[in-house]
């Protein structure tokens, strides 16, 4: 949890909120990130090492970004992006935790919609992540 209760002789009892003092340990994914900023590494080299480290909405959103940016900049061509893109996707259903509310469904869809406008997939592709995620 993230209330922590403390007593004294004179049966006083204080509730801390702990939360602020509680740091989450950095993802694989920015901590990838973090290390290219101080490496050489090429746009495909870091999409490559990012692709497996993509487990949650933030780290997917970050991703098709940079898969975007780095195809309009020319550092990669279409068929990379699109194949980069592709295996980040289909690797959603298995490496995502998925909500009761359905949040991270309807956010995941949402990037299919976008990656079906924007040619990386086809209709064949996109019915069938569409499906995966769905059933996941």
């Amino acid at each position: 949890g993230a209330v922590l209760a403390s007593g004294s002789k004179d049966n006083t009892i204080i509730l801390w909120d702990v939360r602020e003092y509680i740091k989450p340990p950095i993802s694989a994914f920015f901590a990838t990130l973090n290390e290219a900023e101080t490496s050489q590494l090429s746009n495909y080299q870091l999409l490559d090492r990012l692709s497996s480290d993509v487990t949650d909405i933030t780290a997917l959103k970050l991703y098709y970004t940079l898969a975007s940016v780095s195809y309009k900049a020319g550092e990669i061509t279409e068929t990379q992006r699109n194949d980069f893109v592709i295996k980040v996707l289909e690797a959603v259903p298995e490496k995502f935790k998925f909500d009761q509310e359905g949040d991270v469904v309807a956010t995941v869809k949402s990037i299919l919609r976008k990656a079906q406008k924007d040619g990386i997939l086809d209709e064949h592709n996109y019915d069938k992540l569409d499906q995966l995620v769905e059933n996941a």
